[in-house]
């Protein structure tokens, strides 16, 4: 197990996309929570409990915050993470899916900034393999990280699960 401990650790390590503001615009936090100290080093937005990504504490060797980070942060562990802490697996495979995540978003960020700045623009005014990187970085973040899109004014809610087989609204 605690082979699979580390391997996960080096895994959420060379990600980062949860840190990066490649998965996450910014993170709520319990205002309470952060040590002065600390807040003084983020970007607070939408309010004192908004931390805006990327995070100010991510370090190439990854949090510099670790013990004093955010409960929310302490708690959180993508879909890649989970898989492998519960059954192992081909860690290459896994490392090639957030190298392929990573290069998406830093392609994006050359081109102007983060790809969540990127969907604020006219889609018509973007170059077609900006669109199409924009598409397969959604696709792989959900995919592979677990992530779901979330819209402030709706409610946060899990996106449709998958069909069953006597679903008939499905092919």
């Amino acid at each position: 197990m605690a082979d699979l401990v580390e391997e996960a650790s080096r895994l959420c390590r060379e990600c980062q996309a949860c840190c990066d503001g490649t998965m996450f615009s910014m993170v709520e936090v319990d205002a309470d929570e952060l040590p002065l100290e600390s807040r003084r080093r983020l970007k607070i937005v939408d309010g004192p409990t908004h931390i805006a990504q990327p995070c100010r504490h991510l370090e190439a060797s990854g949090c510099g915050a670790y013990q004093d980070r955010p409960a929310r942060c302490r708690s959180y562990a993508c879909k890649q993470q989970r898989d492998h802490l519960e059954s192992g697996g081909d860690l290459e495979a896994r490392l090639k899916k957030v190298r392929a995540i990573r290069a998406i978003a830093a392609r994006l960020r050359e081109v102007g900034g983060s790809h969540w700045e990127l969907q604020l623009r006219d889609p018509l005014s973007l170059p077609s393999e900006v669109s199409l990187d924009l598409v397969e970085l959604a696709v792989r973040l959900h995919r592979d990280l677990g992530w779901r899109p979330y819209r402030k004014e709706e409610p946060a809610a899990p996106m449709r699960a998958e069909p069953s087989a006597d679903d008939p609204s499905e092919p």
